[in-house]
């Protein structure tokens, strides 16, 4: 029995989302899965993110400064206590654990983790979203400034969401998800 942590960027405007999961939430793993995410928006057309939102956890104050560094991104930090100011990045993941975690019953954590890109395929493709007008993100919505937000946050298998250090996990931190296989 361990956890996996799904590590979740969204990009401002137009709710790209890119997850994946990964073994933990260390510094180093934050910073290679946000050189990848880096990438993934480029393939969509998004190549220059201009800044990083998270709160103020270290592995996000200073094991992202290199790369934010290395592609010209600024660092901006949620105040404690503020999940709202992150609120894209929260509403994925109150998203992910309703339609893809805990919406059915998988036999192992590798079915899961399976089923985690085509889930994201769909979100970003073809799923609506209110804050487009009912679109789905593939209309036609354009990215005008390359903003993007992260946010993580922990939830055991139960669904119950854990938090530390008295404020919402954001960035590349993600939700943990129990893995009893």
């Amino acid at each position: 029995m361990g956890f996996d942590y799904v590590h979740s960027l969204v990009d401002d405007d137009s709710r790209l989302a890119y997850s994946e999961i990964l073994p933990d939430e260390k510094g180093s793993t934050c910073g290679d899965f946000l050189i990848r995410a880096i990438d993934y928006f480029a393939g969509h057309s998004i190549t220059t993110i201009e800044r990083l939102m998270t709160d103020d956890a270290w592995a996000y104050r200073y094991s992202l400064r290199t790369v934010c560094a290395e592609f010209g991104i600024r660092q901006k930090f949620i105040k404690p206590h503020c999940p709202w100011q992150n609120g894209k990045v929260e509403r994925l993941n109150r998203t992910l654990q309703t339609e893809w975690a805990y919406r059915q019953v998988f036999t192992s954590n590798a079915e899961r983790a399976d089923a985690l890109a085509p889930w994201l395929a769909y979100y970003n493709t073809r799923r609506r979203h209110s804050a487009l007008g009912g679109l789905p993100r593939s209309a036609g919505w354009h990215q005008p400034d390359g903003r993007v937000h992260l946010i993580c946050r922990e939830v055991c298998q139960e669904g119950k969401v854990r938090r530390r250090r008295g404020a919402t996990l954001t960035a590349p931190r993600c939700f943990a998800l129990e893995s009893a296989w």
